[in-house]
């Protein structure tokens, strides 16, 4: 693969939302490894964290002077996509790499919108924020190894980079892992409140459900054995632990509802791709 720091590029950011300021940060912290010479950033009403971040003189707050960037990335609300895409034009030029941060927005869409022919439609998800995410991408068939390298190395900011995928598995990617943070969250609710039904203060219930999440978390990031078998780790024959998994995993369980669910989002991400 390429070595995105051959060339420096100029990065324009369009939005200043979460994500887009975690972007930020990350490129702004090590623009070696991101292959960035500067960082150019668009928003109307930035906060004032966006603000205190171009602060530093590789960043520049809305420009006054526009012209085509080697990259422009759109960390903006799919529901604003067509109202600020007139706006993005004036950034793209013939070898333009243009990155999508929007869920839904389709490879075609995103070159009809911006008349870009180097496109990029990637998932990232919530915990990009604190550089503990995973990010998936998939590419227009004008993107080259160079433009891959280069994707990797702007996404990196956000945590684990997988790509380029067929764009027909980005529905998938966004109900597993970009939607992904939100069951997690629902999993430490319903442990909590169990805790509460069961007698605990609900502080303490919170606490211990969030910090079993989170250490678990660690040990299966520091563990290469797979989920499964650090599950069977925890539960000895006819233990406690048992107890709970057979209610969890019984037919309509768990595992049953989570390919349900899973399923019924995906149905509902490509209806939202076609504008529904």
């Amino acid at each position: 693969m390429a070595n995105p720091n051959e060339s420096k590029s100029v990065a324009t950011l369009i939005g200043g939302g979460r994500m887009g300021i975690a972007m930020a940060k990350g490129w702004l912290s090590n623009l070696e490894a991101a292959g960035l010479s500067r960082v150019n950033i668009v928003d109307p009403t930035p906060s004032e964290d966006l603000s205190q971040l171009c602060l530093t003189e590789a960043a520049e707050l809305n420009p006054e002077n526009s012209s085509a960037a080697d990259v422009v990335i759109l960390a903006i609300k799919p529901q604003v996509f067509s109202k600020v895409a007139a706006d993005v034009v004036k950034w793209v030029g013939p070898e333009t790499l243009v990155i999508s941060v929007m869920a839904g927005i389709t490879l075609e869409r995103l070159a009809n919108e911006t008349g870009a022919r180097k496109v990029v439609r990637t998932m990232p998800n919530t915990p990009g924020a604190v550089g503990a995410g995973v990010t998936a991408y998939s590419v227009s068939e004008h993107c080259d190894e160079a433009d891959n390298a280069k994707v990797h190395a702007l996404l990196a900011s956000l945590g684990t980079v997988e790509g380029p995928l067929d764009e027909s598995l980005m529905d998938a990617v966004t109900v597993v892992s970009g939607c992904g943070p939100a069951y997690t969250f629902l999993l430490v609710e319903a442990m909590a409140a169990g805790g509460v039904a069961l007698g605990l203060e609900e502080g303490m219930a919170q606490r211990l459900a969030r910090q079993t999440v989170i250490g678990s978390s660690v040990l299966m990031d520091q563990d290469p054995t797979s989920a499964e078998d650090l599950r069977k780790a925890v539960t000895s024959p006819n233990g406690v632990t048992l107890a709970a998994l057979e209610v969890m995993m019984a037919e309509g369980g768990i595992p049953d509802v989570t390919k349900k669910a899973l399923e019924t989002a995906r149905d509902r991400s490509i209806e939202l791709s076609k504008g529904s």
